[in-house]
């Protein structure tokens, strides 16, 4: 978790991080009955897929494995690529590739994610940028 700690989070100005126990608590049962709540709503940080994944039971992960291609939203199934992602597994990893490969918005979404964290660029040129690498402000 060491590395973890260091991890610069996506600029998105909506991200949700979750703050408290109680509402950690409140996602975790949100997807334990079907309801995706603030994952279909809002990107959500990398601390929050983790704790609320860690906390999932086989219903809950198989949720979010529902979610990863059939979510109503680009953002659910983005939301839910990103729990899944950081779940042990073979039969998880190669629902993210899939998704990956057959979905181009949350292709979409996740480049421009991680050009996001990795680059702090603001959300908006993250985006345009995952639609053309070349236009980054400083593309090396």
């Amino acid at each position: 978790m060491g590395a973890d700690m260091w991890r610069k989070e996506i600029t998105h100005p909506g991200l949700l991080r979750v703050k408290g126990t109680q509402r950690l608590a409140a996602l975790v049962r949100s997807v334990q009955v079907g309801d995706p709540g603030a994952f279909g709503e809002q990107p959500t940080a990398h601390a929050t897929d983790v704790a609320v994944g860690s906390r999932m039971d086989p219903d809950g992960v198989r949720q979010f494995r529902r979610w990863m291609t059939e979510g109503a939203t680009a953002t659910l199934r983005t939301n839910s690529l990103s729990v899944i992602v950081k779940l042990p597994g073979r039969e998880n990893a190669d629902l993210v590739v899939q998704v990956l490969e057959d979905d181009r918005k949350v292709r979409r979404l996740c480049l421009a994610s991680d050009i996001a964290r990795l680059t702090q660029a603001d959300w908006r040129t993250a985006l345009r940028v995952a639609d053309d690498i070349g236009s980054h402000p400083d593309p090396k």
